[in-house]
């Protein structure tokens, strides 16, 4: 018990130390301003929010009045410096990735009914096109076993900071917004085709999701990652970004990435637009002719274990 209270309070001082040092340069950076802080419930609850960035952790952690702790990829905690700060300094729960084990679910449980908040992001992934995925229909089940209380949070203009086809990180502006409150009397109501529903509502968010609001300085650089398909001529790899300009080496058009995070010039004005268009194109392409035919055009994919028809499904990756 001695110890159970040593880790405690550890914890707690560790956890605002590292706040109150990050807050000034995360503040600078994300925009994040200490007046909207979301107020959690006075009892521990399960906080559900979507995933947009590499930096979602810290983000909620400053976005809240409470101390957290997260739901962590095992991936993640491969290093054992990494896995010793997460899990036993800041008590982060381990999950395998795609799958929520018995294991995860009983520490889940547990760090609940020891008065503790967890926060989960339930899609498991981040997007390419800033665009939230939906939640698998087994959480559903998992938020009515909980019994507990679970708020859902939106976070919206990470994306534009550093989104999975770049490795820059530029200035934002970040809000997050809670989106709703649910006792375990109205999950208790509630079936799990129903909870994933109104979560998958509660957390969608397109990016950029503030009209007329300047999102950053971002680069097109690297977004031939997420944009593979040309909307004028069809050719596949050709799409190159650098500085704001969008260029299709084979037809040589040209785009321009505003700073609103929009694009102009063409017939889609985000890349969520361009990458759901592309998924069609490229499943017409394996239709009519063929993987091998396209597997000649994209030899990432020879190399790779993944099929033609796999990489279709994966937005915004092909190899």
């Amino acid at each position: 018990m001695v110890l159970d209270e040593k880790r405690e309070r550890r914890y707690y001082k560790l956890y605002y130390k590292v706040k109150a040092a990050a807050g000034y340069v995360c503040r600078f950076l994300f925009g994040i301003k200490k007046e909207n802080e979301i107020r959690l419930p006075q009892e521990s609850c399960l906080v559900v929010a979507n995933h947009t960035c590499y930096f979602d952790p810290l983000i909620l952690a400053l976005c809240v009045n409470r101390p957290i702790c997260f739901v962590t990829g095992e991936n993640l905690l491969r290093h054992k410096a990494a896995a010793f700060l997460a899990v036993d300094v800041f008590r982060s729960i381990p999950c395998s990735k795609g799958k929520m084990s018995v294991r995860t679910i009983r520490d889940i449980s547990q760090s609940l009914k020891d008065g503790h908040y967890v926060t989960m992001f339930a899609e498991g992934n981040i997007t390419y096109d800033g665009v939230t995925a939906s939640l698998a229909p087994a959480n559903g089940k998992l938020f009515k076993a909980l019994q507990c209380t679970v708020v859902t949070i939106a976070v919206t203009g990470a994306y534009q900071i550093i989104p999975r086809w770049s490795n820059r990180l530029y200035r934002g502006n970040i809000r997050a917004q809670r989106k709703g409150v649910y006792t375990k009397e109205m999950l208790h109501d509630m079936t799990p085709e129903e909870i994933v529903e109104r979560f998958n509502q509660d957390l969608y968010v397109e990016q950029p999701a503030v009209e007329g609001e300047k999102a950053c300085r971002r680069s097109a650089k690297g977004i031939h990652y997420v944009l593979y398909a040309c909307p004028e001529c069809g050719a596949l790899g050709k799409i190159r970004g650098k500085g704001r300009e969008i260029r299709c080496c084979g037809c040589g058009k040209t785009w321009k990435y505003n700073e609103f995070g929009k694009i102009e010039g063409g017939s889609f004005e985000t890349i969520w637009q361009w990458n759901h268009w592309q998924m069609k194109f490229a499943r017409d392409l394996v239709h009519s002719e063929g993987a091998l035919r396209i597997a000649t055009l994209l030899p990432g994919c020879i190399r790779s274990p993944i099929t033609i028809n796999d990489c279709c499904r994966r937005p915004g990756h092909f190899c």
